[in-house]
Formats: structure tokens, C-alpha cells, sequence
């Protein structure tokens, strides 16, 4: 059994390089995709991380150049453009073979060690075709958070498997792969909305772009809360979870540990990350 770990990042250097060692750690082979295929965005990356690819040498890693142009996706939605790159990492993986595993893995998303340890395990005695996790989604800082599920998965390869738009992995006979009972045990850790305002912007902007027009109302939310002490954050929850995706009672303030690989993390104590520049 191989775990395929497939990643797309774009300015978000800041934890795309603790995401990546961990997921070289865990996985057999690892695809990123660096680059943003936005109308409205530069291609590549700013803040470090095209220079922080190109120094690396590891036998896991492998980096794909993706044109969208070439592929005739010009002007079109964002979903198509994201759906045509999954494909293309899982077409280029050494090991794509039925009985393997594939994941997408977030440049924003993180395990406990332990936690990655049962997940091997699970994923080699289960007769199910995806395992799904919860995951604690945080916004502003490492504590303020939302926990949801089903959020993050790990998929078996079927022979003929495929993804379609907005990026659903189907058997090859076109039907979805179905989300499954919750392995209640783990909790995965997303920092989806700890990032800058404008990297955050830009983010909720190509969701737009996908399709998603709830986004217009997101960013402007999300800059807008402001807070004098945990009591006083809890107050905006049903905000919260429109924000994160949610149910409103599952906002809470988390203050235990976080996973190994961010213990360094320049952001750790950082009560409001909107005031970064």
C-alpha cells in the first residue's frame, strides 16, 4: 500500500512549508502544482515559495508546471481549471494504481504525529473506498476555530477513477465516491483563515470565480468582526460559521496543543492575523 499526496499552493508560504515537510514525511510520493490560475492574479508565487521549491532535492517530491492556456481552459470557471489539474497530478503519480491511496493534501492543513500513525493503520485494514476526518477550521489566530465534518479525506484508487467539477473523485462509471462514517477518534487541523487579509481576499475572490457567489459577502464579514476578549468573539458565532461553513454551535476557542510541525510557527501567538502586513 502507497499514499499519493497531492498539493496545490500559491502564496501561502508561510505554512505551505511546514505542510509540505509533513507531508514528505508521511506520504510515498508527493505532486504540488505551485501556481495561481486566476484571471485576476499573477501565475506564480511572491512571497518564496517558487525559490523554496527550487532548492529542494527530494525523492518524493515532484513539481508540475501547470498552463492552463494549454488545455483551452482560458476564461473559463475556476472549477473546471482546478478539476483539470487534480486529474493531471494523479495521471503523473509513479504508483496511480487501484489499492493505493490518494489524498489531497492542504498547504494549510495538519496532523499529529500519533494521529498520522492511526491513519496509516486505518487505511491499511478498512474495506471502505474513503475514510473521512473532522477538522478544526480556524480564522484570526490558533484559537479561534470552528470543528466540522466530514472535512478532510483519504481515497482508494479504483481502476478508471476520475474527478469532476467542483474536484469530486467519481468511480469510472461516472458515480461519486460517497463520504463515509467519521473516524471520530482523529481531528485534523486547518488553518484555512489565519492568513493575510490580502491572501485572504485573493482567495474568496477565485472562489467567486468557481462559482460561488456567497464568497462576495465572505471577505468583507471577515474583516469586519472585531473583538475585545474570547466572550466578546463568541458573540459574532453565526458569523463565524457562515465564514468557515458550519454549524454555529461548533465555534469554540481551542487552547491546547497544536501539531508538532508548527511548533516554530511565526504566527503561534498572534491574537488578530489582519494585522500582518
Amino acid at each position: 500500500m502507497k499514499i499519493l499526496g497531492g498539493m496545490t499552493t500559491w502564496n501561502n508560504f508561510e505554512f505551505f512549508k511546514y505542510s509540505l515537510k509533513q507531508a514528505l514525511d508521511f506520504c510515498d510520493e508527493v505532486i504540488v502544482v505551485e501556481g495561481c490560475h486566476s484571471r485576476q492574479y499573477p501565475k506564480h508565487s511572491t512571497d518564496g515559495t517558487v525559490e523554496y521549491l527550487n532548492s529542494l532535492k527530494h525523492s518524493k517530491l515532484k513539481v508540475l508546471d501547470f498552463d492552463y492556456k494549454k488545455y483551452g481552459l482560458e476564461g473559463k470557471r475556476y472549477d473546471l481549471v482546478q478539476c483539470k489539474i487534480w486529474n493531471l497530478i494523479n495521471s503523473s503519480f509513479k504508483s496511480w494504481k487501484p489499492g493505493n491511496w490518494l489524498v489531497r493534501w492542504d498547504d494549510d492543513r495538519f496532523w499529529f504525529k500519533k494521529d498520522l500513525e492511526k491513519v496509516r493503520d486505518i487505511l491499511k485494514t478498512t474495506k471502505q473506498d474513503r475514510v473521512n476526518f473532522r477538522e478544526r477550521f480556524f480564522t484570526y489566530n490558533f484559537r479561534f476555530n470552528l470543528i466540522r465534518g466530514p472535512g478532510h479525506r483519504f481515497d482508494r484508487i479504483t481502476e478508471g477513477c476520475f474527478y469532476t467539477p467542483i474536484v469530486n473523485l467519481c468511480y469510472e462509471n461516472s458515480t461519486r465516491y460517497q463520504d463515509m462514517p467519521i473516524q471520530s477518534e482523529i481531528i485534523v487541523f486547518h488553518y484555512t483563515s489565519v492568513k493575510k487579509s490580502e491572501r485572504m481576499n485573493a482567495r474568496w475572490i477565485m472562489s467567486v470565480e468557481k462559482g460561488t457567489e456567497s464568497s462576495r459577502t465572505r471577505f468583507k464579514k471577515w474583516m469586519n468582526i472585531k473583538w475585545k476578549n474570547d466572550d466578546d468573539f463568541l458573540k459574532y458565532r453565526d458569523t463565524i460559521a457562515f465564514i468557515l461553513g458550519g454549524d454555529p454551535s461548533n465555534v469554540n476557542i481551542y487552547n491546547g496543543k497544536h501539531p508538532e510541525v508548527l511548533d516554530s510557527h511565526p504566527w503561534r501567538y498572534i491574537e488578530d492575523i489582519r494585522k500582518i502586513k
